[in-house]
């Protein structure tokens, strides 16, 4: 696994922080929520247990080029429904903006983290995948943990890391990496 931090400073002490005490314990028996077909990534942060789903939208085998990729919510804090995201979370953290690129191929860009490309394509399969590169390495994502620092009154959470789940782009291997974020 590599670190990368957002803006190339390095925190020895906060290395070993985030390793001892945040990275093995942050995520402790969180849902694994339905994996279907169309399902790109999923995100879960350290406030709750409710999770953010990104799906594809297809048809006939090829991605929609309308509104590509569905992004909702399932509310474990309310049992486990599904509900659209708010406007808030829309437009601040998890909404979703894209660019048709080629057919089959788009670059997506999540509200919160603008920094960070991410590209929709058709595997091999003809399976919807997205990946990114996050330090330097190129990877399918399956999922993000964002741990969250504590609320701050005016600007509400702030992100202390970002970690990605997901396969090798090229040896299909599984993997890990972190993206601290300085703020």
């Amino acid at each position: 696994m590599h670190i990368y931090f957002y803006n190339f400073r390095f925190k020895a002490c906060f290395l070993f922080v985030v390793f001892v005490f945040g990275y093995g314990f942050c995520q402790t028996n969180y849902p694994t929520p339905p994996i279907t077909t169309s399902t790109l990534f999923y995100i879960q942060h350290s406030n709750n247990y409710n999770t953010y789903m990104y799906d594809a939208r297809m048809q006939d085998g090829a991605i929609l080029p309308e509104n590509p990729v569905e992004a909702y919510r399932i509310v474990y804090t309310e049992g486990g429904i599904k509900k659209p995201l708010t406007e808030i979370q829309k437009r601040l953290a998890y909404g979703i903006r894209y660019t048709k690129l080629t057919t089959n191929f788009y670059e997506l860009e999540l509200a919160a983290q603008k920094q960070t490309p991410l590209f929709l394509v058709l595997d091999d399969s003809g399976t919807p995948k997205v990946y990114t590169t996050i330090n330097k390495r190129k990877m399918f994502i399956n999922n993000m943990f964002i741990q969250l620092k504590n609320k701050n009154p005016l600007l509400g959470f702030e992100v202390r890391y970002i970690r990605f789940e997901g396969t090798d782009y090229y040896t299909g291997a599984t993997t890990k990496e972190v993206l601290l974020i300085e703020n």
